[in-house]
């Protein structure tokens, strides 16, 4: 038993030895890479007649993305809570808004004991995003409204028995909205 003993220490330290071994050699070479990638790389003066790349254009700004709990305005929270909804996690809707949160966006849902749930998202899109986006919402049976605010699309009337949601697009966010009252809340939508 004690030349077992002796035998698993040594593989240990050897098992160490050669992590840490791992670890020095990856940062070394980690070291070395960024240090060639730092080098400067001659390359062609641009001359009068090149036009820029698109690349090399502007792109659009989008609005930073808020978190749930200071999305809306300090109403829709005191709201929320008289009405004893609570933030819980999103878990899916009749509209799927996950791309939202897949793509950097938020995903918000309120709910207490019944059936009543609010649901919000948002997420920074350019414009040309956006007109992607409106093409998906306009096949799929969305219909553009005035009401709650200009550029509403209101989601298809699928149940009867739910108010329809719908989207927003505004100085570079997109904004989903389970029920069209919601709006008031959204301190980018208000007044329009």
């Amino acid at each position: 038993m004690r030349r077992y003993d002796e035998q698993m220490g040594v593989q240990r330290k050897m098992r160490s030895f050669v992590r840490t071994g791992s670890v020095l050699l990856l940062a070394f070479a980690l070291t070395r890479c960024a240090a060639e990638q730092a080098e400067p790389i001659a390359s062609d003066a641009p001359t009068a007649s090149q036009a820029p790349s698109a690349a090399a254009e502007a792109a659009e700004p989008v609005a930073e993305t808020p978190e749930c709990a200071t999305a809306l305005a300090a109403a829709a929270y005191s709201d929320f809570e008289s009405s004893g909804l609570e933030l819980r996690e999103y878990q899916g809707w009749r509209t799927d808004i996950q791309f939202m949160a897949d793509d950097g966006g938020i995903t918000c849902t309120w709910q207490g004991q019944g059936d009543v749930v609010v649901i919000f998202g948002q997420l920074a899109l350019t414009a040309a995003e956006w007109e992607s986006r409106k093409a998906e919402l306009n096949a799929t049976g969305y219909l553009k409204e005035a009401t709650p605010g200009e550029g509403y699309f209101n989601e298809p009337d699928t149940d009867p028995n739910y108010v329809d949601g719908g989207f927003v697009y505004r100085d570079g966010n997109l904004f989903y909205v389970s029920y069209p009252a919601l709006t008031q809340w959204v301190p980018a939508l208000v007044g329009t």
